[in-house]
C-alpha cells in the first residue's frame, strides 16, 4: 500500500468494519491503526456492532502494531468500555476467544481490567486451554488466580491430566503452576513428582526450582518424601543460577537437621559449591535470598561468604547510586553482610553521592543502620540536609522520611537543636496525611536524638509538629502495631508532651483486647511514656494493663519490671494486684536486678504501698516492706558506687518510707552511710541537683539521721543564688523545709531570704508550699514580711474543695499553734478548713 487511505473513503459504509478489513490485509501500514484510533472514539454505536471475533482481532492488531504509549492508552480507553458493554449486554464470549482476548490484554498490560470482565466454566476447557490460562495467571503479577482454578487442577490431576501433558508442555506447566493460587494435596504432589522424575533429562534448572517451590506448599511433604525429591534436584543442581539455588535452599531449610551426615547437610554443601560458580552474575536480591536460607538452617557457608566478598568488590563497585542502595537494602533485611562488603558499599556510596537521589540516600542510610555499620559523616550529613530541605522530590514518601531520620539517629548522628527545629518545620508544612507507623518512627527519632544529647528543641512549631505526629498515630490506632504504639508513648514521654487524643485512643485497645498481645517491652515502654509525659490515662486503661501484667511478670526483664513499678507509682495508682508479684520476682531474681532497678524499686514500691494504705489501710500487705528491704540491703551495695546522685536519693527515701511502714524494720546504718558518701561524691564531682538533695533530706528525716558534716558543707557551697534562680519555686520551698527539718539552719535561712525576694513576683506558690514555709519560719523564728503575706493569703483564700492530705493538715494545725499572734490573725481559714483542723 503506497500511502494511507483517506478516512473519508469509509464514511458511506460501516467505518469500523471497513477499517478492520483494511487492517487485516497483509500490506497495511502500522501507522494506519493510530490514524483510525482518532476516529474510533466518536463512533461508539458503530463499535458496539462489532462481533467478539472482530474485537479480539483489534486487540491482537494493537499488539502487533507496537503502539506508542499515547496511542495505546487511547486504544484501551476506547475498547475496554466496548468489552464491558458487550458483557453487560449479555453477549456470550466463547472460551477460546476469551483466552485469546486475555492473551492479547496481557501483552498490552491491560490484564487486570480484562480479568474482571471475563469468566470461565473451567470444566468445559480442554487441557490446552487450562495450560494457557495457567500461563496468563503466571505472567500477570497484578492479578491472583481464583480458588476455582486450583480446584480444577486438582480434579484433572485425579483424571490423569499429567498423562495428557508431554515434553515442553510439562516444562511450561512446572514453571507456571507455582504462581497459581493452588495447594495440591500430598497425593497430587507425589503425582507431579513422579511425572517430573520420568522426564528428568528434559527438565531445566527453572523447572526444578518451580517444582521444589510447588512441593513446599501446605500440606507439607514428609522429610522422607523430600529426600526422594532431593535426588532429582541434585541431578540438575549444576545448571541452577543463584535465584534458583535460593528457592531450593529456602525449601530445604525446613527439613534441615544439624548432622554432618544428614541428607540436607549434603545438599546445602552442594548448593554452596554451586553458588560459588555463579555468584559473579548474580542479582543482589538472589544472593540475599540464598544467605537467608542458610541462616534459617543455621548454617554458615564460609566458602560462599568468602566468594561473596570478591563478588562485592566486583559487582557492587560497578553499581550506580540506585543500584548500591537497593543492593544494601536486600542485605539489611536479613541483617547479614561482611565487613569487607560493607566497606566496599561505603566506598561506592561516597563515589556516587553527587548522583544520589533523596530516596537512594534514605534507603542506603536505613540499610547501614539495620546492619549497624557507620558509613561516615558525609553520607549522614547529606541525610540531615535532605530532612531539612524544602525541595525534596515528590516521590520521597513519608515512609522514606521516617526511615531516613530513624537511620541517622540509630547510627548515632544526632541533629543539632537548630536542625531539629528545621526538620520539624518541614514536617509541619508537609501537606497530606502521614501513616501512623511513619509518624511513630519520626517521633522516636526526635525523642531519641533529644534523649541522647540533652538538647531540648523548643518553640510552638516544634511542639505542634510533635502533636501532629501523635494525632496521626491516634487516627491509625487500629492499624498500627503494638511496637509503634509503645514507641509513640515512649517518645511523648521523653519529649514531655501529654497527648490527650493519643492517650484517649488507648481505651480502644482495651475494648478490642489488643493489650493482651503486647510484648513485655511494649507494655513497659507504654506505661513509662504515659507516666513521663504527664498524661492522664483512664482507669479502665490502667486496670486493663494490670490484668495483662498479673501472673505474667516472670516474662519481664528487671528493667521492664522497674519501669512498670515506677510508672504506676508516678501515676498515683496503687497497682495492688501486682505489688506482691513484683516483690516475689525481686526475691527470686534478686541477683539479676542492678543498681538502678534496685534503688528505683525501693522508691516505687514504697510509694505504691503508701498508695495502697490510702486505699485500704495496708490490707493484704503482709511483710512486703520487710521483704523488699531485705533484698535491697543484700544486693544494692554491689552497685552503689556506680549509681548517680538521683538514684542514691531514691534508695535512701525508699528505704526510709518502707521502715516507716513497719516499725520492726531497722535499716542497716552502714548502708545509709555508704549511700550518703556516694551521694556526696556525686554532687561534688557531677551536676548538682536540687531535686536529688530534697529527696535525700526527706529520707534522712524519716530515718532520723543527721546530715554528715561533709555533706552539710557541700550543700552550703553549692546552694547559691545562681543555683536557686534556676530552680522552680516549689522545689525551693521544699529545700527550705527539708534543710530546716535536718537542722541545716544556716542554709535554710539563706534559702528563706532568697524566697522572700522572689515570692512577690511568683504567684504559683501552692498551698502545700505555703504550709511548709510557715512551718519553717516557725522553726527558724524568722518571719520575712513578703513570705508571711503570700503564704497566709494563699491559705486564707484556699477553696474547701482543694485536696490537701491529712499529713499537711496536721502540720498546719501544729504550726498555727506556734505562730506569733499577729500572724495568726492574718491566717483566717475557710470555716470548713477550720472544722477539719478541729477534727484532727
Amino acid at each position: 500500500m503506497g500511502r494511507k487511505p483517506p478516512i473519508a473513503r469509509f464514511r458511506t459504509r460501516s467505518f469500523t468494519k471497513q477499517c478492520l478489513e483494511m487492517l487485516c490485509t497483509t500490506a497495511f501500514e502500522r501507522d494506519f491503526l493510530g490514524t483510525a484510533l482518532e476516529e474510533f472514539g466518536d463512533r461508539q454505536e458503530d463499535l458496539q456492532q462489532l462481533s467478539w471475533a472482530d474485537v479480539v482481532k483489534l486487540f491482537w492488531l494493537s499488539v502487533h502494531a507496537e503502539l506508542g504509549q499515547i496511542q495505546l492508552d487511547l486504544f484501551l480507553s476506547t475498547f475496554i468500555p466496548v468489552v464491558r458493554d458487550k458483557v453487560d449486554a449479555g453477549e456470550r464470549l466463547s472460551h477460546r476467544l476469551s483466552l485469546s482476548l486475555l492473551m492479547a490484554s496481557l501483552r498490552l498490560d491491560a490484564i487486570e481490567d480484562m480479568m474482571s470482565l471475563v469468566s470461565f466454566e473451567y470444566r468445559s476447557l480442554n487441557t490446552d486451554d487450562i495450560l494457557r490460562l495457567c500461563y496468563i495467571y503466571a505472567q500477570s503479577n497484578q492479578y491472583e488466580s481464583t480458588d476455582a482454578l486450583g480446584k480444577e487442577l486438582s480434579r484433572r490431576i485425579s483424571s490423569n491430566l499429567l498423562e495428557e501433558i508431554r515434553g515442553v508442555e510439562f516444562q511450561d506447566f512446572l514453571d507456571h503452576v507455582p504462581k497459581i493460587k493452588w495447594n495440591p494435596s500430598i497425593r497430587e504432589k507425589k503425582e507431579i513428582y513422579r511425572k517430573a522424575e520420568g522426564c528428568r533429562t528434559h527438565l531445566t534448572a527453572s523447572n526444578i526450582a518451580s517444582l521444589v517451590q510447588l512441593l513446599n506448599r501446605p500440606p507439607y511433604l514428609s522429610a522422607e518424601d523430600m529426600q526422594q525429591v532431593s535426588s532429582l534436584v541434585s541431578y540438575r543442581l549444576h545448571l541452577c543460577s543463584m535465584k534458583e539455588l535460593g528457592i531450593i535452599a529456602k525449601t530445604l531449610s525446613r527439613f534441615h537437621e544439624n548432622s554432618p551426615r544428614h541428607w540436607t547437610t549434603i545438599m546445602f554443601d552442594d548448593i554452596a559449591a554451586q553458588a560459588t560458580t555463579c555468584v559473579d552474575s548474580a542479582d543482589p536480591k538472589d544472593v540475599v535470598r540464598l544467605i537467608q536460607a542458610f541462616q534459617n538452617a543455621q548454617i554458615k557457608p564460609e566458602g560462599l561468604l568468602d566468594v561473596l566478598d570478591i563478588w562485592a568488590d566486583k559487582r557492587l563497585a560497578s553499581m550506580n547510586a540506585q543500584g548500591i542502595s537497593l543492593a544494601m537494602a536486600h542485605f539489611a533485611r536479613i541483617g547479614e553482610a561482611s565487613q569487607r562488603l560493607l566497606h566496599t558499599a561505603v566506598t561506592v556510596a561516597e563515589s556516587t553521592m553527587d548522583q544520589m537521589s533523596s530516596s537512594d540516600a534514605s534507603r542506603l542510610i536505613w540499610a547501614f543502620a539495620r546492619l549497624e555499620y557507620y558509613p561516615g559523616d558525609r553520607l549522614l550529613q547529606e541525610g540531615i540536609q535532605i530532612l531539612q530541605s524544602s525541595t525534596t522530590a515528590t516521590d520521597f514518601s513519608d515512609r522514606d522520611t521516617a526511615n531516613l531520620f530513624w537511620g541517622i539517629v540509630k547510627l548515632g548522628k544526632y541533629p543539632s537543636a537548630t536542625e531539629h527545629s528545621n526538620i520539624a518545620s518541614k514536617l509541619y508544612r508537609t501537606p497530606g496525611k502521614l501513616s501512623g507507623q511513619s509518624a511513630a518512627l519520626l517521633l522516636w527519632s526526635f525523642a531519641s536524638s533529644q534523649d541522647a544529647t540533652g538538647n531540648a528543641t523548643a518553640g510552638q512549631k516544634f511542639y505542634s509538629t510533635i502533636y501532629r505526629l501523635g494525632m496521626e498515630v491516634y487516627r491509625d490506632i487500629n492499624q498500627v502495631d503494638s511496637q509503634s504504639i509503645s514507641m509513640t508513648a515512649w517518645s511523648l514521654g521523653v519529649l514531655k508532651v501529654p497527648h490527650k487524643e493519643f492517650v484517649s485512643s488507648l481505651d480502644q485497645l482495651v475494648l478490642s483486647n489488643r493489650l493482651n498481645s503486647f510484648e513485655p517491652q511494649h507494655v513497659s515502654n507504654l506505661l513509662w511514656g504515659l507516666a513521663k509525659s504527664g498524661a492522664h490515662p483512664s482507669k479502665d486503661c490502667l486496670d486493663s494493663i494490670l490484668q495483662v501484667l498479673s501472673g505474667n511478670l516472670h516474662a519481664f526483664s528487671p528493667q521492664e519490671i522497674f519501669n512498670i513499678c515506677w510508672s504506676y507509682a508516678t501515676l498515683g495508682v496503687a497497682a495492688s494486684p501486682i505489688v506482691p508479684e513484683i516483690v516475689l520476682e525481686l526475691e527470686i531474681r534478686g541477683t539479676e536486678f542492678e543498681g538502678l532497678e534496685l534503688s528505683g524499686l525501693a522508691w516505687s514500691l514504697s510509694r505504691l504501698l503508701r498508695l495502697q494504705h490510702i486505699q485500704d489501710g495496708y490490707h493484704n500487705v503482709d511483710e512486703l516492706p520487710k521483704r523488699i528491704v531485705h533484698i535491697v540491703e543484700q544486693e544494692l551495695p554491689k552497685y552503689m558506687t556506680s549509681l548517680e546522685a538521683s538514684q542514691v536519693a531514691m534508695a535512701v527515701v525508699g528505704l526510709g518510707r518502707l521502715s516507716e511502714m513497719d516499725k520492726t524494720i531497722n535499716i542497716n546504718p552502714s548502708l545509709i552511710d555508704f549511700s550518703l558518701d556516694t551521694f556526696h561524691k556525686n554532687i561534688v564531682d557531677d551536676t548538682f541537683s536540687i531535686s536529688s538533695v530534697n529527696t535525700v533530706l526527706e529520707g534522712l528525716q524519716i530515718l532520723g539521721r543527721q546530715l554528715p558534716p561533709a555533706l552539710h558543707a557541700a550543700l552550703r557551697s553549692n546552694i547559691t543564688v545562681s543555683t536557686l534562680t534556676q530552680t522552680r519555686i516549689w522545689e525551693t520551698c521544699d529545700l527550705c523545709y527539708n534543710t530546716c527539718a535536718c537542722n541545716v539552719t544556716d542554709v535554710s535561712l539563706e534559702i528563706l531570704a532568697f524566697i522572700d525576694e522572689q515570692i512577690a513576683d511568683n504567684q504559683r506558690i501552692t498551698p502545700r508550699a505555703s504550709i511548709m514555709l510557715l512551718h519553717t519560719m516557725c522553726q527558724l523564728d524568722s518571719y520575712p514580711t513578703a513570705t508571711v503575706f503570700q503564704t497566709t493569703s494563699k491559705l486564707a483564700s484556699l477553696s474547701p474543695n482543694y485536696n490537701l492530705s491529712d499529713k499537711w493538715l496536721s502540720v498546719l494545725a501544729q504550726t498555727r499553734k506556734k505562730l506569733p499572734m499577729h500572724i495568726k490573725h492574718m491566717l483566717e481559714l475557710h470555716p470548713e478548713w477550720e472544722e477539719k483542723l478541729q477534727n484532727l
